[in-house]
């Protein structure tokens, strides 16, 4: 498979089968039946980009990204709101600046999200989960979920950073703190508040 450039003022939506992909567009819509490398693929509104099988990797410009790839997904990202799904392989995230989830998940893999600026929010009213992954790893400057609307996750073991704006994490199921990534454990220089959701009960081991 070879590189497509496209270019459009409005909206592209297409079929592919290309290894490389640079697009500059107002909406996005990819259908491609494998592994794809974004370069340079800039969208003002929507991207929305379903990969049949392989990784999505490279990097992305959008308002709002919806990404599917079975075997994982790997972008260096600017973008508002992410929804993103993966079933054989993780998701791994670094986004420029603030970033509000739907639903990521990564089924029984990891899931890391790092922010070089700005805080993790929930994109999301309620209790949908957020995150889902055999592990999490969340680094952001401004802080990780609010007191009143925390960020919800399913995983087994958590590592985080919220910086000055706390922490603050409603999951699902038995949880251990620390022994994922580089992080130690969770940290914050404001609130660090790791709940299970209502119903559920939660073992936290590790230290905060």
């Amino acid at each position: 498979a070879g590189t497509a450039i496209l270019s459009a003022p409005g909206t592209i939506d297409l079929e592919t089968t290309v290894g490389t992909l640079t697009a500059t567009s107002a909406t996005l819509t990819i259908d491609e039946t494998n592994g794809l490398i974004l370069s340079n693929v800039t969208v003002t509104g929507t991207a929305t980009i379903t990969l049949t099988a392989g990784a999505l990797t490279g990097d992305l410009t959008a308002a709002t990204a919806i990404l599917i790839a079975p075997a994982g997904i790997n972008l260096d990202t600017t973008v508002d709101i992410l929804s993103a799904g993966s079933t054989t392989g993780g998701i791994t995230i670094r986004e420029t600046d603030g970033l509000a989830l739907n639903a990521v998940n990564a089924a029984a893999n990891p899931v890391s999200i790092t922010l070089a600026a700005g805080a993790i929010t929930d994109a999301d009213a309620g209790n949908t989960l957020n995150l889902t992954g055999s592990t999490l790893v969340l680094s952001a400057p401004a802080g990780i979920g609010t007191a009143a609307d925390p960020i919800e996750t399913a995983t087994g073991a958590l590592e985080a950073s919220g910086g000055t704006g706390g922490v603050y994490i409603s999951n699902t199921g038995a949880l251990t703190l620390g022994g994922v990534g580089a992080l130690t454990g969770v940290s914050s220089t404001a609130n660090v508040v790791v709940r299970p959701l209502p119903a559920q009960e939660v073992l936290l081991v590790g230290r905060l």
